[in-house]
């Protein structure tokens, strides 16, 4: 029974006030945690970490496609971004869905930007590896679009078809106008 109680009397003098949700938090009341004489130093602790903003990288989905999309202003810019995600990876990226209005966003600036000869040309290359990867996803999320969403994919289509070979996009405008 003595030596029980010893052993416990120890135990409980190393884990006496430290809780397993306080573990990690600091205390800043003690001075050598936090304040110290009312001088302030610092403490590095960080028991969760926050969630990891990757920057530069591939969009792994839909939504990291958008939050990017969000950080170019001008419609250029946004075809140019969207023409440096290799084409096979668009079938990684919307494999789960494609938000509707995320594939507006893209139509729109790519229809502000077929006034570039090299912006068109990476337009096409777009519309032909969304098509040709995801067509189920591309499918679904055009069939939302209203009337003048649709005549504005016409007018792009229109265009990208006008300026060169028009069965490259016979897939993208099936799946974006619902044409057979």
């Amino acid at each position: 029974a003595f030596l029980t109680s010893c052993w416990l009397s120890e135990a409980m003098a190393v884990v006496e006030g430290k809780s397993e949700l306080l573990r990690g938090i600091p205390n800043f009341r003690k001075s050598s945690d936090g304040y110290s004489g009312g001088k302030r130093s610092l403490v590095n602790v960080n028991p969760v970490p926050a969630g990891i903003i990757r920057q530069g990288g591939l969009p792994k989905n839909g939504h990291e496609l958008a939050r990017e999309l969000k950080r170019h202003q001008v419609a250029e810019e946004k075809v140019r971004w969207l023409a440096t995600i290799p084409s096979d990876a668009y079938s990684r990226i919307f494999s789960v869905e494609m938000d509707a209005e995320l594939l507006q966003t893209m139509l729109v600036a790519m229809h502000a930007a077929i006034s570039r000869p090299e912006d068109a040309a990476e337009v096409r290359r777009i519309l032909v590896a969304v098509a040709d990867g995801c067509p189920k996803a591309l499918g679904f999320a055009a069939s939302f679009a209203s009337p003048k969403e649709k005549k504005r994919v016409e007018d792009l289509l229109s265009t990208l078809e006008a300026a060169g070979e028009k069965a490259e996009l016979s897939l993208a405008r099936q799946l974006l106008l619902g044409e057979v």
